[in-house]
């Protein structure tokens, strides 16, 4: 399936543009680890599926829901995938936006009509350069802009983006600051509950997740409070650091490597402290060695309840529409990630 294509001038940054516009194909490594392990699983995924199962193991389903052997396996893939955006993508945003306002805060009360002035031109000129951006990537050729106009408008920005960094630079390191506390401030809250009693309450008009509530209003309350004692448990970024262990394991191995293991692990989570909300040193064996008996519980629960769920689109599709059948709902377009807007 293609990749969704975004919205040039809602997305904003024109990095993150360019980067999705030239995106390479994944480096494979070649570096030998000292014990072969089964192939890496999609940590975000297993983690969220497990916490699903486990309320939906102790909650149980609706008995209108429960005649169905395979309604189980496509709820839990439908509210897993909507708290993986909502626990992960989302948050990890929420946090870089949270520092971003605290650091624009210290530089215009720092740098005074300078700073607005820069600030206003700077942002004038990436919104021409991303909407030209746009219509270039675009496949109509009426719609298609020159490619020297985009040029010129990106040296533009470029050039604007110059300035600005020159009127911040006297107050760059309080804005620093700033930033990384606003940012540990929200992890540090998020900390205290994991995800709140309210979580479904943006879900997408005529999804599951949004129809759950409304036909069963009492079950569904005692789901999502045994969803909210899971995630007190776990956090959702242990995924992020699970995800890079077989990068550091393969780094610690190479020639000359002067860190171990256990130091390029800490040395990482140090480094990404602050996107992840991994702001505590983790006790990584033991994270690891807990999420791999996950992954065989997660993957017993969905053949036990649709064999074949996690290979087979088909089983995937005709287990959803069971369950929208069931709640008497249209299913959306099976293949787009919808909880996503």
């Amino acid at each position: 399936m293609d990749r969704p294509r975004p919205d040039w001038k809602i997305l904003g940054d024109w990095r993150a543009c360019e980067s999705w516009y030239n995106m390479a194909a994944p480096k494979r490594s070649t570096s030998r680890t000292l014990k072969p392990r089964p192939p890496q699983p999609d940590w975000p995924v297993v983690l969220t599926e497990w916490n699903v199962i486990s309320a939906l193991r102790t909650a149980g389903l609706p008995p209108s829901l429960a005649g169905t052997v395979d309604i189980p396996a496509a709820l839990v893939s439908e509210v897993s995938a909507y708290l993986r955006f909502r626990t992960l993508e989302f948050r990890e945003l929420e946090a870089e936006a949270h520092g971003v306002a605290a650091a624009e805060a210290v530089f215009a009360a720092t740098c005074g009509s300078a700073y607005d002035r820069s600030h206003k031109a700077r942002e004038s000129a990436q919104r021409s350069y991303l909407i030209a951006f746009g219509q270039r990537d675009r496949a109509a050729g009426e719609l298609a802009v020159d490619g020297q106009c985009v040029t010129t408008l990106r040296g533009r920005m470029l050039h604007a983006e110059d300035r600005l960094a020159i009127v911040r630079r006297q107050a760059e390191p309080a804005a620093r600051a700033a930033q990384l506390q606003a940012i540990r401030s929200y992890w540090i809250a998020l900390a205290r509950q994991r995800i709140p009693e309210d979580i479904f309450k943006d879900a997408p008009r005529g999804s599951a997740i949004a129809a759950m509530p409304r036909l069963f209003p009492t079950w569904w309350g005692w789901f999502v409070q045994k969803l909210v004692e899971s995630y007190d448990r776990s956090d959702p970024a242990y995924a992020r650091l699970l995800q890079e262990l077989p990068r550091l394991r393969a780094e610690a191995g190479r020639p000359k490597q002067v860190l171990v293991f256990s130091a390029l692990v800490r040395q990482w989570r140090e480094a990404h402290a602050e996107r992840y909300g991994l702001l505590r040193d983790v006790h990584y064996p033991v994270i690891e060695q807990r999420a791999w008996v996950k992954v065989g519980i997660v993957e017993k629960w969905f053949e036990a309840h649709a064999r074949g769920y996690k290979r087979d689109s088909d089983v995937r599709e005709a287990a959803a529409r069971r369950l929208y059948a069931a709640l008497a709902e249209t299913p959306p377009e099976l293949s787009q990630a919808y909880w996503n807007n």
